[in-house]
């Protein structure tokens, strides 16, 4: 009887290992099929042989990694295989929306640009501000120079900034306003981002009537006021409305 029993556990051991390997392999044989057919699909974008990239990635286009999905949706764009504009749009913002920096930059090109007949400039900036909080926390200490060549700190450039802003220098107030609504180099600060684009704005400055308006439409920094938004959108361009 004890025979028996024993006999019985060992085939109910034997089985359950066999079930449990072959669970194990065929993981392992999955992860080493994706792991192949994302570098195939890697490979055939980078050689622009977008129509492979779509036939290895459409038939599991419900289940991609954000690589993937980017490189689905530019391999569309390319060829023009768009059924709708939300096609690829859809894909890109799941890739961002999953961390993927380029993503969020394709689409506020595709927005910037009109590419797809969706030009939105308001949609562009929100997707360039996504891409720049994505990317925040790469840390690369570029190089600045005075003048005259002589090579300066960062905290050097900046008060050279906020000198030549404070004088007036349109230029210097725009790239003060984008590196405190950014934080690069310096605290994240939108409040101060505004301030130095409505100087910018009050000179006559284009680019800084934009960001003004766009700051009030979305509430950065201040509280939102679509009457104020609109005023310095229409500087910008009398067509765009924030709604």
């Amino acid at each position: 009887m004890k025979i028996r029993a024993k006999r019985r556990l060992y085939h109910i051991a034997r089985r359950f290992y066999l079930i449990t390997t072959f669970v194990i392999l065929s993981s392992c044989s999955n992860t080493t099929n994706d792991l192949a057919r994302n570098q195939a699909v890697e490979n055939a974008f980078f050689a622009q042989q977008y129509n492979e990239v779509v036939q290895l990635l459409t038939p599991d286009s419900n289940n991609l990694s954000p690589n993937s999905k980017y490189f689905l949706a530019k391999s569309l764009i390319a060829l023009k295989k768009v059924d709708t504009p939300s096609q690829p749009i859809k894909l890109l913002n799941e890739a961002a929306k999953e961390g993927l920096s380029e993503a969020a930059w394709e689409l506020a090109r595709i927005y910037d640009e009109g590419l797809l007949g969706n030009k939105d400039t308001l949609k562009a900036l929100d997707w360039y501000r996504y891409h720049a909080n994505l990317t925040s926390n790469i840390k690369q200490e570029p190089q600045f120079f005075s003048p005259t060549g002589e090579k300066i700190t960062s905290l050097k450039m900046i008060e050279m900034l906020s000198s030549n802003a404070r004088s007036g220098d349109q230029d210097a107030q725009i790239q003060l306003a984008k590196l405190y609504g950014e934080g690069t180099l310096v605290d994240l600060n939108l409040h101060t981002s505004l301030q130095w684009y409505l100087m910018a704005a009050n000179e006559g400055n284009s680019h800084g009537a934009l960001m003004t308006g766009y700051y009030y439409c979305r509430g950065l920094g201040v509280d939102r006021n679509l009457t104020t938004a609109n005023k310095w959108l229409h500087k910008f361009d009398e067509n765009l409305t924030c709604e």
